[in-house]
């Protein structure tokens, strides 16, 4: 009969604690590399930009920007939060990405 391994729990905690070092290395690398796309894929993303550019969230944005429709309250919360807790001098809102709002 073959003899079984004993593991002491935190023997198992650093065999773990290495598998979950390997796999995050593992999704940090896929997840910073660029591929490139098809054009099919193109196609698609410049319908889609097309088809947002004609909603009506959109043109209620450009009309906020604008001055023509006020900006919803919650809106201008998450303005507010953002430029007294999260910008810094010399940020562009678009380092934020679209998570904030």
């Amino acid at each position: 009969m073959p003899e079984t391994a004993v593991l002491s729990a935190p023997k198992i905690e650093t065999l773990l604690l290495g598998q979950v070092d390997s796999a995050h290395n593992n999704v940090q690398a896929d997840v910073t590399k660029c591929l490139p796309i098809t054009k099919a894929q193109t196609d698609a993303l410049q319908q889609e930009i097309k088809d947002y550019e004609g909603s009506q969230r959109f043109n209620a944005k450009v009309r906020e920007v604008k001055g023509v429709k006020k900006v919803a309250a919650h809106h201008k919360a998450i303005n507010k939060y953002l430029s007294e807790k999260v910008m810094q001098p010399g940020w562009s809102v678009l380092e934020l990405g679209c998570a904030a709002a």
